[in-house]
């Protein structure tokens, strides 16, 4: 996984919380929560490319969650342990994103291996 690719998955999660709700007491919930879920999304970001040279993309994911998850302990109750606890979420969604698109390489780059077994395989039952 290249950093072009990194940067268009993350900017694809966020893209999800781009429109703001307008700021009300009904939607103060909501707007705080998108606020955090972008505030993350980038401090993800630049964990990643900060790491590069050290960790692959999916490790330095698990690593930033690990430390926002600590950092969620140690935050006392209200907003400052709620954005940690977003960004454990956000880390655990995009670790996702990036183990799902490993693994459909890696099955595609199989199946183009061992096409030919698969072929003879379908010759047999047909």
């Amino acid at each position: 996984m290249d950093k072009e690719e990194v940067r268009l998955i993350i900017a694809d999660y966020k893209l999800d919380y781009e429109s703001l709700p307008e700021y009300s007491y009904r939607t103060r919930k909501k707007f705080v929560v998108y606020s955090y879920v972008k505030w993350a999304c980038d401090e993800l970001l630049g964990y990643i490319f900060d790491h590069w040279d050290a960790l692959d993309p999916i490790d330095a994911t698990v690593e930033f969650r690990h430390k926002m998850y600590a950092c969620k302990n140690l935050a006392e109750r209200g907003s400052s342990r709620h954005i940690f606890s977003i960004a454990v979420d956000v880390a655990d969604d995009i670790e996702d994103l990036f183990s799902s698109i490993l693994v459909n390489r890696n099955a595609k780059e199989l199946d183009e291996r061992y096409e030919f077994l698969i072929s003879d395989e379908r010759k047999e039952n047909a």
